[in-house]
């Protein structure tokens, strides 16, 4: 795999336009199998493409969301839509309880931007204008397990 990062720009039900981080072009890309009619991509979400499947490969995701409560080592956050808006809910009901990766927790505050995953429950970065803050982390920490799994898949 030749993995990269990238911002979903606009989505369709065959794959995303993606801004990629690493000052590549603009790339058409499409749904990697297990991503493809599983997971829902949005606009505005943080992708990870493979470069060497042809076409491009949408290949894993990242939620976008707002801070809305630090308490102590577990961080309150609410998606996003891709319009930016928080997505409404009542009380803490639609509040997803997330672990923050190591030495991000200092960091944040209520109302900052950041990327997590549900599976598992963690807050992997803070959005600075949309993009990662820590782009090197998620490459290092997170492309390793991506390609595991599509290699157990593969094998």
């Amino acid at each position: 795999m030749d993995l990269t990062l990238g911002v979903a720009l606009t989505c369709a039900p065959e794959g995303c336009r993606v801004r990629l981080l690493d000052g590549g072009p603009t790339v058409e890309a499409v749904y990697a199998a297990p991503v493809r009619d599983t997971i829902k991509i949005r606009t505005r979400q943080l992708v990870a493409i493979d470069r060497s499947a042809s076409p491009p490969e949408i290949v894993y995701r990242w939620f976008i969301g707002e801070v809305v409560r630090v308490d102590g080592g577990r961080i309150g956050v609410l998606r996003r839509e891709a319009s930016g808006a928080v997505l409404t809910a009542p009380s803490d009901a639609g509040v997803v309880e997330l672990a923050p990766v190591s030495g991000l927790e200092r960091d944040l505050q209520v109302g900052d931007e950041v990327f997590f995953t549900s599976e598992p429950s963690l807050l992997h970065d803070i959005a600075a204008d949309g993009l990662p803050a820590h782009p090197e982390r998620l490459r290092r920490e997170v492309f390793p397990r991506i390609e595991a799994y599509y290699a157990g898949r593969a094998g």
